[in-house]
């Protein structure tokens, strides 16, 4: 669930227009929830040359809900899943992440990372960002064995974010007075009604603090890098281009998909096959989302 105050792991740009779809859409079904999951779920396919390309597209998110199933994004949960029946198929020997994502909610993350960073025990991890991978969807990426970024795509958004929206002034023009009733001293600390006060901006300073800290010290480890170098050097907040991305160390190489599945298979035929599925299941997966939003 997306708000305000809530700690996101979202290249700012993105956030206004996560925010204003959500507000905009009608909430699914539960059936159409559970249709969505099934879609994400053939949305995973093995392709030749023992790889298998798992997408990780959209807005990232712990479970699927309503706002992951009309941005087209990707739950950690059925991920997570994904990835623990790929680290026990005999047959594969080589998990390709195909990352698009400006990030998302942190809820998830920390922990999604921590399992693609253990799978490189297990199989090879290979990360695209294809061509986004920011925020949230960097920390993933950072996590794989080695991490390629289209010539045309951005990496990083290294930062924590939550924000405040304070509607006290329009409503008190408009002769609106908002009043709770509450228990707990905190209870409604943050609420839109009413200026944020000092204590509660502090609380959630520190809630942004802990967050940033703990994706600061996973990319450092996942990137063999020293928690001040991320710190200053990849990005400091901001994404990178390809080559400023790889000259920073936050990524190894310029490559593009369909390169790097060429190289795992052998030759560019295999890859043009893959790509080709890869693309066919995304334009499936929009047109499935078209249909059920007309719908």
């Amino acid at each position: 669930m997306m708000s305000e105050n809530t700690i996101q792991l979202l290249d700012p740009a993105y956030f206004s227009a996560v925010r204003d779809t959500l507000r905009n859409c009608v909430a699914p079904t539960p059936e159409a929830l559970s249709a969505a999951r099934e879609v994400q779920r053939k949305n995973l396919r093995q392709v030749k040359g023992r790889v298998a390309v798992v997408p990780v597209h959209g807005y990232i998110e712990q479970h699927m809900s309503g706002l992951g199933y009309y941005l087209g994004g990707t739950s950690t949960d059925l991920l997570s899943a994904w990835m623990d029946a790929l680290t026990t198929n005999g047959d594969v020997e080589t998990i390709v992440l195909d990352f698009d994502t400006p990030g998302g909610i942190s809820y998830g993350v920390e922990e999604m990372a921590d399992q693609i960073f253990a799978a490189r025990s297990a199989k090879q991890i290979i990360g695209v960002a294809n061509s986004m991978a920011a925020s949230a969807g960097y920390w993933l990426l950072a996590a794989c064995d080695q991490c390629y970024v289209t010539p045309g795509g951005d990496v990083g958004s290294v930062g924590v974010y939550s924000m405040h929206v304070d509607y006290s002034g329009a409503l008190e023009q408009e002769g609106v007075k908002v009043e709770f009733t509450k228990a707990g001293k905190f209870k409604t600390e943050g609420n839109p009604y009413e200026p944020l006060t000092d204590e509660a901006r502090s609380h959630i300073q520190e809630a942004v603090d802990d967050t940033y800290t703990a994706f600061v010290k996973a990319v450092a480890r996942n990137r063999g890098r020293s928690t001040s170098e991320v710190r200053n050097g990849f990005g400091e907040g901001r994404t990178l281009t390809a080559a400023r991305a790889v000259s920073a160390g936050m990524v190894d190489k310029v490559m593009s998909l369909r390169e790097v599945l060429g190289k795992l298979m052998g030759n560019n035929s295999s890859a043009d096959q893959a790509s080709t599925q890869v693309l066919r299941m995304r334009q499936q997966l929009r047109k499935w989302r078209t249909t059920r939003a007309a719908g």
